[in-house]
């Protein structure tokens, strides 16, 4: 490079922030890893440093919460500098998380994106001791206070099945909002190796560096 006066200048470095999201997807810290509001922080810490020019989201998470997920990606949105994520594995919550990033990459072949969807996971056992040993007694006025649960400890499954449907609902459009190229085989919620989430537009590339 060189300036207008031809003098030779040095080319700028780009300084990289990484930030990792990993493990379960939780809204608060976990004793391991850290939760969607704890990644937040630290996206607004990166963006508010004019030393960063590029921020990289490290993640190997099968998803979890999926309020962690939103959470996170709001803070995305919030950008004022690029945000990519380089990933090992990025399903479900975590997808959603990063699916407005400026790039989403997988690290190698093996490496696996989507599950796309939502649902529900009930231990039968715990309902059992929960009904045998606890008592729940609402106001008149709290007719549909817990209506879901309330239903599902009555044998009744479909407002757990209505609310998981609304929420994959919601999850898909907003795949399909941030990234128009993808195929409509990602609605079903299929997990899919690199190469085919990079078919599906699911990624934009496979890297097997970070930088």
């Amino acid at each position: 490079l060189q300036e207008a006066n031809g003098t030779p200048q040095a080319p700028k470095k780009i300084q990289y922030a990484v930030i990792p999201i990993k493990g379960v997807m939780t809204t608060e810290d976990s004793w391991c890893d850290y939760g969607a509001l704890s990644i937040a922080s630290m996206l607004q810490e990166a963006y508010n440093d004019t030393s960063i020019s590029e921020i990289i989201l490290e993640v190997n998470s099968g998803g979890g919460e999926s309020m962690a997920g939103y959470i996170i990606q709001n803070a995305i949105n919030d950008r004022n500098k690029p945000v990519k994520a380089y990933c090992h594995m990025v399903g479900s919550a975590a997808y959603n998380a990063v699916c407005s990033c400026d790039g989403i990459y997988l690290s190698n072949p093996a490496s696996e994106a989507g599950s796309v969807g939502s649902y529900y996971s009930i231990n039968k056992q715990a309902v059992k001791w929960y009904k045998e040993t606890f008592d729940e007694i609402y106001a008149k006025q709290s007719t549909e206070k817990n209506d879901a649960i309330r239903a599902y400890f009555a044998g009744n499954k479909q407002p757990l099945f209505d609310k998981a449907t609304e929420g994959a609902q919601t999850f898909i459009d907003t795949v399909h909002k941030y990234r128009p190229q993808v195929s409509n085989k990602i609605d079903a919620g299929k997990m899919f190796n690199a190469n085919e989430a990079l078919e599906n537009g699911l990624v934009d590339g496979i890297l097997t560096n970070i930088n």
